[in-house]
């Protein structure tokens, strides 16, 4: 319902739209938080929504805000397993279990694509598992957290320092054995890259090995992945991801 109201403002006489209350509602409650709960999708049985199936959540470890919900739901490639999602008693605040049809999988097996919505309004880790695939044996460690932080503090946590990433000098050409170069970081993570040289005057770029770089300095071998490494001056593209999520990229000579 619209309710209307005459108001008089500055002299005027006018007649005023009002907006219907649950709107009116709404508004302050973006006014007041900044946004509307979110839902956040974590796929069961597969990488995600129509990837190879596994016994698997996608993604495992999610952060959210109170107030914000995660849609557990059925991979479209899931396969026949039978899949549920069970919560750790002790958790924060009690969030009821996804069980299916007969008790012994979430909401049916795909291709009978389902969900299950979980809404969490207290802070803190909720641990959560499939006890049908949760075993251990056989890399079967179908499990994760929901991580549930208060906006405030989420908005005032410190930003992550910035991300160092160096070469002390020329990388060695090392034949067969590798590129041998010293490298220092400020983050451990993988890295990758591709080395770039000329073969008859003409560009050919290799991709090399992933490898993983720890906090600190270390003399490293890079590999390429397919053929022999470059002879002669090349030069090598590193693009560093560390385990916090932090991004960095770096060029290095090959003498």
């Amino acid at each position: 319902m619209v309710l209307r109201k005459t108001s008089v403002y500055r002299g005027c006489m006018h007649r005023c739209k009002w907006l219907p209350l649950p709107v009116v509602v709404v508004l302050m409650l973006v006014l007041a938080t900044g946004s509307l709960a979110a839902t956040t999708t974590v796929y069961v049985g597969g990488p995600d929504a129509d990837g190879p199936a596994g016994h698997t959540f996608a993604e495992a470890h999610v952060t959210i805000y109170v107030g914000d919900s995660i849609s557990f739901t059925m991979a479209a490639n899931a396969g026949a397993a039978p899949h549920l999602v069970q919560f750790n008693p002790a958790n924060p605040a009690v969030i009821a279990n996804c069980w299916g049809p007969g008790g012994n999988s979430m909401v049916g097996r795909a291709p009978a694509l389902s969900a299950c919505e979980r809404q969490f309004t207290v802070a803190g880790d909720y641990p959560y598992a499939c006890n049908w695939h949760d075993s251990g044996v056989g890399g079967e460690n179908m499990h994760g957290i929901i991580h549930v932080v208060a906006r405030a503090a989420a908005d005032a946590a410190a930003p992550p320092a910035a991300l160092a990433f160096t070469a002390a000098g020329l990388a060695t050409n090392g034949g067969r054995g590798g590129v041998g170069v010293s490298l220092t970081a400020s983050g451990a993570g993988w890295v990758t890259g591709t080395i770039t040289s000329k073969v008859k005057q003409k560009p050919k770029v290799q991709r090399i090995k992933r490898f993983r770089v720890a906090a600190g300095t270390q003399t490293v071998k890079i590999k390429v992945a397919t053929g022999a490494p470059p002879k002669g001056a090349a030069t090598i593209k590193l693009m560093l991801m560390t385990d916090d999520g932090r991004m960095a990229n770096l060029a290095i000579a090959v003498k």
